[in-house]
């Protein structure tokens, strides 16, 4: 419980992208229970998240078939390689009832961080991913303080050596 407590509104955007409004109210429900610090925005089509891929989410969880409600819409994998070409600093994370290695290969080939099979271990599977990222972001911002920490250490001994070299010269 613990690791909902460090994560503050303003660390992570997540997208979840599925035509299934159940599954993403459910999955949404589950996620703002356990992080409700993350932000989480749905769409019902990829051609709806891409045009608001401008506000860089953290991750985007993207359904494999997203055309059996919408009969034009793009397939998860045309989404993904859009997504790759315009935004390839974006994790996507493809969710799918598609049980093919083929398939989940073809995803990861394609720029996919991972392939979650979609079933009874689902949401679990995406919680602790969040986890994951919440703790490089944390790692990340530990290394960031250090750097600033030590900045006017660093100097210092930048200067001290470059004074030692210009007394050495003048001998």
């Amino acid at each position: 419980m613990e690791a909902m407590d460090t994560i503050n509104e303003d660390e992570l955007l997540v997208y979840i992208v599925d035509d299934d409004p159940m599954f993403t109210k459910a999955l949404e429900t589950y996620l703002n229970t356990e992080f409700p610090g993350i932000r989480f925005v749905s769409f019902q089509n990829g051609e709806a998240c891409l045009h608001e891929l401008q506000k860089t989410p953290d991750l985007i969880l993207l359904d494999y078939r997203l055309d059996s409600e919408f009969t034009y819409a793009w397939d998860g994998l045309q989404i993904l390689k859009r997504i790759n070409t315009l935004s390839p600093e974006i994790r996507v994370v493809i969710l799918s009832s598609t049980e093919s290695v083929e398939t989940a290969m073809d995803c990861i080939n394609n720029g996919a961080q991972e392939y979650i099979l979609k079933n009874d271990k689902t949401f679990p599977k995406v919680k602790a991913l969040l986890l994951e990222m919440k703790d490089e972001l944390t790692e990340e911002e530990d290394v960031k303080i250090d750097v600033k920490q030590n900045t006017p250490q660093l100097i210092g001994l930048v200067v001290l050596i470059i004074f030692i070299i210009i007394l050495l010269l003048k001998l």
